[in-house]
């Protein structure tokens, strides 16, 4: 996962994916929570990444 340029733009639309498999109905806000969450987790990872001088 490390630094591959396909993976970074996969992660990026992880939150999306997520969403759009769980929101399938009237369930959109078990969607929409569900991506913020893998969202939130994915900016942590990053962040704590950028403090260790590493990226992914």
């Amino acid at each position: 996962m490390k630094g591959h340029p396909t993976m970074r733009g996969l992660l990026g639309f992880l939150p999306w994916i997520v969403y759009a498999v769980i929101a399938t109905g009237d369930e959109w806000r078990w969607g929409a929570i569900a991506g913020l969450v893998i969202a939130l987790a994915l900016v942590a990872v990053d962040r704590r990444g950028a403090r260790r001088g590493t990226r992914w």
